[in-house]
């Protein structure tokens, strides 16, 4: 008899044991899904130094101010978890945001927004794609980076888009040949392909341009051979009637100064890229700011048109002190539609899974930035693409904007 008690007492203990191991195991997420309270770590791929540090600073402070705002909504709503960021500074280095994006990895970190260029989400990629780490860029924009089924979403249409808007506004301008000058990688190359396609099929002429290394530091050589083709269009078609085209990251500045000295290069007009626009650097430097002013820089730029756009943005400025970009906005966005995809898809879910929950919370969110709609390859569907240029005051110049054209 007490054998058998023993037998009996000793089996409902480890039925018991199993019974609380079940419940623990679907308590914490388990295979179901479910979300307990925890706090789920998304990383940020920021160019906190480098030629994109400008665009670094907003994007920071959007996504720290986005937490905020998150946790009391995902509070609100009972969901059982909260959101932390990691963000790690890329330097604006492809090489670097390779090593932080496997850091971020290492640490157990899914998915983060970023990284800041199409270099660095290229430099990325394929190892995210083999080990099932998710990127959502702002302002990743290569065209050749459009891939259906790979681990990078983008919060901007690809830069075809941006091509049109500013050929557009070239041909508005009643501009009949364009100098390009440009930084040599994946992201220059292929938006000034796209805009001097887009140029000569509306009949425009596109001189060869000028090409640098995106490690040059002293631009002599590439402004003196810039001046050579200007002055050749020029003498074709008079000055009201070039203009040159310039797709930079924060080197531009660099060019600007010492375009400044030269009669040619100033007698002409100046169209940017999204990279050069609300630069808040260059409005610390008077001779490139004076310089892009004389020459009306239009620079284009991917343009938010959610209707709490201003007001985040005005969150923004009154920490970082200047005016962000779009893409700060859509870091913003980002981090929204990955807690939400967390929510859709539990907080232990397969990088598949929450893959599939991201695109349908981004294909019904409306934003900072207007309707994330993506299209087949993880990209933003609709874009409005805005014009900054400089308006001087009492107090030097400032970003202002002109007209937009939706593609």
């Amino acid at each position: 008899m007490w054998i058998m008690y023993r037998r009996v007492f000793g089996a409902f203990i480890i039925f018991a044991l199993i019974v609380l191991l079940i419940l623990s195991f679907f308590s914490c997420g388990g295979s179901g899904g479910s979300n307990s309270s925890k706090t789920v770590v998304i990383g940020a791929l920021l160019a906190k130094t480098g030629s994109l540090s400008s665009m670094g600073l907003s994007a920071g402070t959007a996504l720290n101010l986005a937490v905020g705002d998150v946790n009391a909504y995902l509070t609100q709503q009972n969901a059982g978890f909260t959101i932390a960021l990691q963000a790690v500074d890329t330097q604006t280095d492809p090489a670097v945001a390779l090593v932080q994006a496997r850091s971020l990895a290492s640490s157990g970190i899914k998915v983060a927004v970023g990284p800041q260029s199409s270099g660095e989400a290229q430099s990325i990629l394929d190892w995210a794609n083999s080990n099932g780490f998710i990127m959502i860029s702002p302002p990743s924009t290569a065209p050749s980076l459009a891939i259906a089924g790979d681990n990078l979403f983008r919060m901007t249409p690809d830069d075809t888009h941006q091509a049109v808007a500013v050929t557009s506004k070239m041909e508005s301008d009643k501009i009949q040949a364009i100098v390009p000058i440009w930084r040599d990688d994946i992201y220059g190359d292929e938006l000034v392909s796209a805009a001097v396609s887009d140029f000569q099929y509306a009949g425009g002429l596109a001189m060869s341009g000028v090409k640098y290394d995106t490690s040059t530091t002293n631009f002599a050589p590439q402004v003196a051979a810039l001046k050579t083709q200007v002055a050749a269009a020029v003498n074709k078609y008079g000055a009201s009637r070039v203009a040159v085209y310039i797709v930079a990251f924060e080197e531009f500045i660099n060019i600007f100064q010492l375009a400044a000295n030269d009669p040619v290069l100033s007698s002409v007009k100046w169209y940017g890229n999204d990279a050069c626009a609300v630069n808040s650097t260059l409005l610390n430097n008077a001779a490139a700011s004076g310089f892009a002013y004389s020459v009306n820089l239009a620079c284009t730029s991917f343009e938010a048109g959610g209707t709490s756009s201003d007001a985040i943005s005005g969150r923004i400025a009154q920490v970082t002190g200047q005016t962000p970009d779009t893409y700060a906005l859509a870091a913003y966005d980002a981090l929204w539609i990955i807690a939400k995809a967390y929510m859709k898809a539990g907080v232990w879910a397969s990088t598949a899974d929450l893959k599939s929950a991201i695109v349908s919370v981004a294909d019904h969110y409306y934003g900072a930035t207007g309707v994330t709609l993506l299209n087949d390859a993880g990209d933003l569907e609709y874009g409005l693409y805005t014009f900054w240029q400089l308006s001087k005051n009492t107090k030097g110049y400032t970003w202002t904007t002109t007209s937009g054209v939706v593609r």
